[in-house]
C-alpha cells in the first residue's frame, strides 16, 4: 500500500465507505492485483493497519529506490511518502 501521513485521513474515510456498502449491499471487491474478489476481512484489516502504523513506526526501513519507509505488519507491507 502506497501512503503518505497526510493522506491515512483520506485512504481510511474511503476504505469506511467501502466497508458501508458491504453492509448495505451485496458488493464485490477486486484488488487491482487479484482475480477474484476479497472478503470485507481485507478492508478491515488494511483499514486497521493503517490506524495501528504509529506503534509500528519504529519498525520502519528506508527504501531508496523508492525514496519512502517501508514498513510491516501481519498482513501488508505499507510505503510511506
Amino acid at each position: 500500500m502506497y501512503l503518505t501521513k497526510k493522506t491515512f485521513p483520506i485512504v481510511l474515510s474511503s476504505i469506511s465507505k467501502l466497508l458501508d456498502l458491504f453492509q448495505k449491499s451485496k458488493i464485490e471487491v477486486y484488488p487491482s492485483h487479484e482475480e477474484f474478489a476479497v472478503g470485507k476481512e481485507l478492508l478491515v484489516e488494511l483499514s486497521n493497519g493503517i490506524k495501528n502504523i504509529d506503534k509500528i513506526w519504529d519498525t520502519k526501513v528506508r527504501d531508496d529506490f523508492l525514496e519512502a519507509w517501508i514498513l510491516s505488519d501481519e498482513y501488508f507491507k505499507y510505503a510511506i511518502f
